[in-house]
């Protein structure tokens, strides 16, 4: 759109939008306040609103998820290990690492333990371990509040949501989640515990999948000797093998996958029925990079959607090489449950939140934690809320929805003006520079 020499205030709205219209900054531009029908000229209008506008890519990363939480009318949730640890779960590899407490003494490692082998050499040993998981994932843990806040900001999302997880928890399927569309918008990946199949490749009914009974048929496994389960092994109803998780470990050939093949065929349906238009957040939440089943799942739906990817992870935050100028990348280091909470925190303390969570414990209204925290600002450089080795340039988080969508609006319209060749002298060089510049194994985790 080619904008006149002198902009008049009704120009400037229908250039911008009327709903993104800063009369703050016109009107400072005004050269004769009492002129009835004010303008300003126009190379000072570009220059003030691109100067505003810049300060939008310096927001801190919660405060960019935030916007894009607000945004967004479907989720993609893509958690690895890392979304266990603030249910009291350890993770496989890093600083939360820790799993089964004997691996060591045996001189195993997770990956080595993980396989479908044990069952057949020495069953009592495998069931040992895996008991442990069972009692430990399913018996002894819930899923924590993050999972009922991502819940929330899919409850209402125009599109939904699906949940692809790497983790065997089942945390994602119970029903005090309220994922909207339950379980039948859930993907494991890796199959989960709560299911138990036939050890054996030739038993007849192989493929079938059973619950997993809660106290596993009474076996037991004493403090004294936790390497040996005791007691009656889980067996196949069909052949009488010893029975083991519906779970795809390493090396594993014998994984009944027909349940995780009918999640597959609901989350593909699904991504495919989003339509093109449609705002998609990717909210990956502690995925690792030793098998990174989860994070090239995300970068490829963002890719695909060209979305907005929003990395949460306490150890390896960083993306790279999406290659498809369209998405959008947000990069937050911290724990799950740390970076989700400052989510919602932020939607409610700039007024982005048109909702606020009811289920999840969180006890003051919108307006109560607006006022207490109307004079909290990050200063222009401040010592990252995720990483005290990090700086962010920052916008205050206090800042109000209107200036901030107002600013995005404004930064929207003005590419689209630039590139029409008006004002191409007002930095349109810089940004041409920077633009110029710009076999997997398979596992539990």
């Amino acid at each position: 759109q080619e904008l006149p020499e002198h902009v008049s205030e009704a120009t400037f709205r229908r250039a911008f939008g009327d709903g993104a219209f800063d009369a703050q900054l016109f009107f400072s531009l005004v050269e004769n306040p009492s002129d009835p029908d004010p303008t300003v000229p126009r190379d000072e209008l570009l220059a003030a609103v691109k100067a505003s506008t810049e300060m939008v890519g310096e927001l801190h990363p919660v405060m960019q998820a935030a916007m894009a939480v607000e945004q967004a009318d479907a989720f993609l949730f893509m958690t690895g290990a890392g979304m266990g640890v603030d249910s009291g779960l350890g993770t496989f590899r890093g600083r939360n690492a820790g799993v089964w407490p004997p691996l060591k003494s045996l001189g195993l490692d997770f990956s080595e333990m993980s396989t479908p082998s044990h069952f057949e050499k020495d069953p009592r040993l495998a069931w040992a371990f895996w008991h442990f998981r069972h009692q430990a994932y399913t018996r002894h843990s819930r899923p924590h509040k993050g999972y009922k806040l991502l819940a929330s900001w899919a409850g209402r999302a125009k599109y939904g949501c699906f949940s692809f997880t790497s983790n065997i928890d089942g945390h994602w399927e119970r029903p005090e989640v309220g994922l909207p569309g339950g379980a039948d918008a859930v993907l494991e990946v890796h199959g989960a515990l709560t299911n138990l199949q036939c050890s054996d490749p030739e038993c007849p009914t192989h493929g079938s999948i059973w619950p997993t009974p809660d106290n596993l048929g009474g076996m037991q496994v004493f403090p004294g000797n936790l390497a040996k389960a005791v007691g009656d092994l889980p067996i196949c109803h069909t052949c009488a093998s010893i029975a083991r998780p519906n779970v795809l470990m390493f090396n594993d050939g014998g994984f009944a996958s027909k349940k995780r093949d009918a999640q597959k065929q609901r989350y593909d349906e699904w991504v495919r029925l989003l339509p093109p238009d449609a705002k998609v957040a990717i909210i990956e939440v502690g995925a690792g990079l030793a098998i990174p089943t989860v994070r090239h799942e995300a970068e490829k739906m963002t890719r695909r959607c060209k979305g907005t990817l929003i990395r949460i992870n306490l150890d390896n935050p960083s993306i790279d090489g999406l290659e498809c100028p369209e998405a959008d990348a947000i990069e937050i280091q911290m724990g799950a449950l740390k970076a989700l909470e400052a989510i919602e925190d932020a939607r409610i303390r700039t007024g982005l939140a048109e909702t606020v969570t009811a289920s999840t414990d969180i006890d003051t209204t919108p307006e109560q934690a607006r006022a207490s925290m109307a004079l909290t600002e990050f200063p222009a450089v401040e010592r990252c809320m995720c990483c005290p080795r990090t700086q962010y340039k920052s916008l205050p988080l206090n800042m109000s929805a209107a200036h901030l969508r107002a600013k995005i609006t404004h930064k929207e319209a003005l590419n689209t003006i630039l590139d029409t060749g008006e004002g191409k002298d007002d930095g349109t060089e810089e940004r041409e520079e920077r633009e110029e510049g710009k076999n997997e194994p398979v596992g539990t985790v």
